[in-house]
């Protein structure tokens, strides 16, 4: 088994990341595909088993959904999310994977271990999660979210001052 890692990051980190993966003597079972274009990033999820979405408790990661969890969910994988609100509200309330301490390294290999000894468990999450976006997390739906919106804020009286 292998982990595929794709998306920018800041290089000096990503230097010190696969410099230690070397130094551990696992460095060939991590593969860095570094910023990908959209269709190629579709394809290498789809080749996947799980998603792994541990945003770091910062910013906007507290309160955003990461449009890469929504689709790991709606191509089946199971995913392991970082255990915020707006997280388990996708992904923890349709049973679509395991939310965990993003922080925590220990937690994050336990929640990937459990769905690759389980595959039962991780097809059904994985199909739990395909289901969701079907359902709920689509354009349809969030289109008219978001004209609703846009309604609101257009009828609302201009701010004071």
């Amino acid at each position: 088994m292998r982990l595929s890692l794709a998306g920018s990051g800041e290089a000096q980190y990503l230097r010190e990341l696969l410099a230690q993966l070397e130094s551990s003597g696992i460095g060939d079972l991590v593969s860095y595909h570094g910023v990908l274009p959209r269709r190629e990033a579709l394809a290498l999820q789809g080749r996947s088993g799980v998603g792994l979405i541990p945003g770091l408790p910062v910013g906007n990661n507290l309160a955003a959904v990461p449009v890469k969890m929504v689709e790991c969910m709606a191509l089946g994988l199971p995913v392991v999310f970082s255990d915020f609100p707006s997280h388990r509200e996708v992904a923890g309330e349709h049973s679509a994977g395991i939310p965990v301490d993003p922080t925590s390294a220990q937690q994050i290999a336990d929640a990937i271990e459990r769905l690759v000894r389980n595959p039962g468990l991780a097809r059904r999450m994985g199909e739990n999660g395909r289901r969701a976006v079907r359902e709920h997390f689509h354009w349809g739906l969030e289109r008219e979210k978001l004209l609703g919106l846009y309604r609101t804020v257009l009828a609302a009286p201009p701010p004071p001052g």
